[in-house]
């Protein structure tokens, strides 16, 4: 383990009993940008070493995250972030998508309410910092599915109780993802085609409208302009990929890059590790 502690490397992992939820954990000796990017889901992450200065673009705000902090973070959110100080920078989260999100807190209200909207993006708080690492060591490893369906139900009751703003929540005043139809067409056309070389001409016939309207508006609404949420979305796919154990060569070919190098590169930007330092299963 010790060994690790000196290198760059993320591991991330599939909860077998829980559908839409994952562990994630990372560890950092050299200093590193992320660029901005989108989360799908809800994440929570824990910092343990290091400090970490992240932009939201959405809420306009920046957190300075420092080590025993917590990260609220926001499906569709775009962020980008970059180290602070000294090495090691290690930091460890739980993402969970909107659908799981949904019903934990379907179930625990007794009736269909919003999706938190939190009043903080980072927070200091004890009780909840060792609800977190009780939950993520549940979920890292093969407990029981009762054990980790309560811990984690306990942490997203907790979380929504302590930080969410109910009223924010349904007047939705920050720009979350208020998506046109128009825009709505063209995310899902590039997901459906990610292999291709798509122009944005043709995005621009997928919404029916300009060019120079559609990059404005999808930039505007998304967070990210077409060619940066194409970029990520075949990141996204290379990493399920490599869950599979596919060959790095098949990988590129299957993502669209030109080669097994151009891939190399374009996931360390995105992800911060090369293929090979990104663990997962």
């Amino acid at each position: 383990m010790n060994s690790l502690l000196n290198q760059n490397w993320i591991k991330t992992q599939s909860v077998s009993y829980l559908k839409g939820v994952r562990t994630h954990a990372s560890n950092f000796i050299s200093e590193r940008s992320a660029p901005r990017h989108v989360h799908q889901e809800y994440v929570f992450g824990l910092a343990t070493a290091g400090a970490v200065e992240i932009d939201c673009r959405h809420c306009g705000a920046t957190h300075i995250i420092q080590p025993n902090d917590l990260l609220l973070t926001e499906a569709d959110e775009v962020y980008s972030s970059r180290a602070l100080g000294v090495p090691p920078w290690r930091y460890f989260s739980i993402s969970i998508s909107k659908e799981r999100l949904g019903l934990i807190l379907d179930s625990a209200e007794g009736k269909k309410i919003n999706l938190p909207h939190f009043t903080r993006g980072a927070v200091r708080n004890n009780k909840l910092r060792e609800m977190f690492l009780k939950l993520y060591d549940s979920l890292s490893d093969e407990r029981t599915a009762l054990e980790q369906e309560s811990l984690l139900s306990d942490w997203v009751a907790s979380i929504n109780e302590t930080y969410s703003d109910e009223q924010n929540s349904l007047q939705r005043r920050r720009r979350i993802y208020s998506e046109t139809e128009a825009i709505r067409r063209v995310r899902e056309f590039i997901r459906e085609n990610l292999h291709e070389n798509i122009k944005l001409q043709k995005l621009a016939e997928v919404a029916r409208l300009s060019p120079f309207h559609l990059n404005r508006a999808f930039s505007a609404l998304v967070g990210l302009p077409p060619h940066e949420f194409q970029s990520q979305l075949r990141i996204e796919k290379a990493a399920k990929l490599i869950v599979q154990k596919k060959s790095f060569a098949e990988i590129a070919l299957s993502t669209s890059f030109a080669d097994q190098s151009h891939f190399n590169r374009f996931f360390k930007r995105y992800v911060g590790v090369t293929p090979k330092r990104f663990i997962a299963r």
